[in-house]
């Protein structure tokens, strides 16, 4: 036998060199987790709202500050789940496949620090039970979760998880992926799912089948999202604040894997 290659692992799961920026990049990053890098590459790249030397222009939507607060819950049947959630006069708003990549610094930086940065793609997949969603793609950034039972004294893990984020629909996210690059960000983790998005006043539902399991995601007020789990038979010990990288890493230490991307068999 020849000598074994190296297996390679994803960007977020090794050691990390020690945390220095430079105040160059300290400046773009700091305007990026801003505003999604609108106005740094508006004045970089000349891109207006209207075509102009460029030949294209991105499409860019009004950005606002959105306080997110959810939680996710592990699916053991599928079908009957989707029942209940159809008894409880949930809206389905379609079915989509999601290719979504998180980008950092090369030293790991925005992770570090606890951001996320994300180019999400959206294709439209129905199934049995939904219609094919609508195509996008959205740029997303993340501020670090929020621990308010802890500032407020009380020790204890969060029941939610709950962060900032600002959101971005994009045209053509094959660009926004060179000009991501263009300013010294890399990809760093990639992950698949196929997503059904339920709609109840005052809260989002997700259902997401990935290569690690199904779950379902919980989005609106602490009341909203407790309410609409016990009505699904679930109580707070079932709640999961775990992003999918942390899903998918636990599973891949499980079965003795070294994580990569969390993708689906081709």
């Amino acid at each position: 036998m020849g000598p074994q290659q190296p297996q390679q692992v994803s960007d977020y799961a090794g050691a990390f060199a020690p945390w220095q920026l430079s105040s160059f990049r300290l400046v773009y990053i700091a305007n990026l987790l801003q505003n999604i890098a609108v106005r740094m590459i508006r004045d970089r790249y000349g891109i207006r709202s209207r075509k102009g030397a460029t030949g294209k222009a991105l499409a860019l939507t009004p950005l606002a500050t959105n306080r997110e607060i959810e939680v996710k819950l592990r699916v053991g049947d599928l079908p009957a789940l989707v029942r209940r959630i159809l008894c409880l006069s949930a809206a389905i708003q379609g079915r989509v496949f999601e290719q979504n990549t998180l980008y950092h610094t090369r030293d790991s930086d925005l992770r570090r620090l606890g951001y996320l940065l994300r180019l999400r793609r959206e294709t439209p997949l129905g199934c049995s039970f939904a219609r094919p969603g609508l195509r996008r793609a959205v740029l997303t950034c993340k501020a670090p979760p929020l621990h308010e039972a802890n500032l407020r004294g009380r020790v204890g893990k969060p029941r939610y998880k709950e962060r900032l984020e600002r959101e971005r629909a994009v045209r053509n996210p094959d660009r926004w992926n060179c000009i991501l690059r263009s300013l010294g960000f890399v990809p760093a983790f990639r992950y698949e799912k196929y997503r059904t998005s339920f709609r109840l006043q005052g809260l989002h539902v997700d259902l997401d089948e990935t290569p690690v399991g199904v779950f379902l995601e919980l989005e609106g007020t602490h009341k909203t999202i407790e309410r609409f789990a016990r009505a699904l038979g679930y109580t707070h010990a079932d709640y999961l604040q775990a992003t999918y990288w942390d899903l998918y890493r636990a599973h891949c230490k499980r079965i003795g894997r070294a994580p990569k991307n969390m993708v689906f068999d081709t």
